[in-house]
């Protein structure tokens, strides 16, 4: 169940990030405006309908992700959620009439085949020990760094292109340790409405959104969705796992022989993404 949940969440997310970066790229009152420091545009995607739609989605996206984590691992649930990046191109060639050549499905076949793989053989165990809590402010610390380092090498960048990677970048590892903080919040559940609330997830995951949000759409308008959305949702999802591995005692277990087609599986993936992080993957042809 918690792989279906996952499937049907990742599929939404496609879509509702591919709305919210049209959206951004057509607003006019957005291209008027300066880089992506000012916070006005972000006001002005409040009144864009389009927006607003993809926002919505990926509302129901997350709750499908949180339904999908209160069942099973990080470990699986995320990899699940990178098929995101496979079903944007259906969804952009759609909707928005978007061209992509043969080598770009393949590379999408590719990315799926990896996942599907992962998951079948994957057999995820969890520690008995409960996680110490410096291990969670250690990570905290790192994941922080990596994000200001982000966006202090993107205030720097005088490309658009490679501005909006490292925007995509700084989005997409704030979005990974909210993973984190979702799944320690539903792993709460169990212990009542008042565990929950009194918990420091739920506001570090609030911050954490909000700050994902602001990177996130500071992407979309300063470059491609070729450039932003792959390096989002890698980053998120490779970010997520490993959280899933150091913060929940997660262990990938794999059977005889399988650990050659585990391999395999990764370098396909591997592949699959470079191909579909090339700048042009997402360019219309519509004009």
């Amino acid at each position: 169940m918690a792989v279906l949940l996952s499937l049907v969440s990742a599929c939404l997310l496609a879509l509702g990030t591919t709305l919210q970066h049209r959206a951004v790229q057509r607003d006019a009152a957005i291209k008027g405006r300066p880089r992506w420091r000012r916070a006005g545009p972000f006001v002005a995607l409040l009144a864009n309908r389009v927006w607003l739609t993809g926002s919505a989605i990926d509302l129901c996206a997350y709750g499908l992700e949180v339904a999908a984590l209160s069942q099973g691992r990080l470990t699986v649930v995320e990899p699940v959620l990178s098929l995101g990046l496979v079903f944007a191109l259906p969804m952009s060639a759609r909707l928005f009439g978007i061209h992509h050549p043969p080598s770009r499905w393949f590379a999408a076949l590719c990315v799926a085949a990896a996942v599907t793989v992962f998951v079948k053989l994957v057999r995820p165990t969890v520690s008995s020990r409960a996680m110490p809590g410096h291990r969670w402010l250690i990570v905290v610390m790192i994941v922080v760094s990596a994000v200001v380092l982000s966006a202090v090498s993107a205030n720097r960048t005088r490309t658009d292109e490679r501005r909006a990677v490292l925007l995509a970048l700084a989005a997409g590892v704030t979005y990974g340790l909210t993973a984190a903080f979702t799944k320690a919040m539903v792993d709460r559940f169990g212990l009542g409405f008042r565990a929950v609330a009194s918990s420091w997830f739920v506001y570090a995951l609030v911050c954490g959104s909000v700050l994902g949000l602001l990177f996130g759409q500071a992407s979309f308008r300063t470059g491609s969705l070729g450039a932003s959305l792959p390096t989002l949702t890698v980053s998120q999802r490779v970010v997520g796992t490993l959280l899933g591995l150091v913060l929940f005692g997660d262990r990938i277990s794999l059977g005889a022989g399988h650990a050659a087609l585990m391999v395999t599986a990764v370098m396909a993936g591997v592949v699959g993404i470079a191909f579909l992080a090339r700048p042009t993957d997402f360019t219309s042809q519509a004009g």
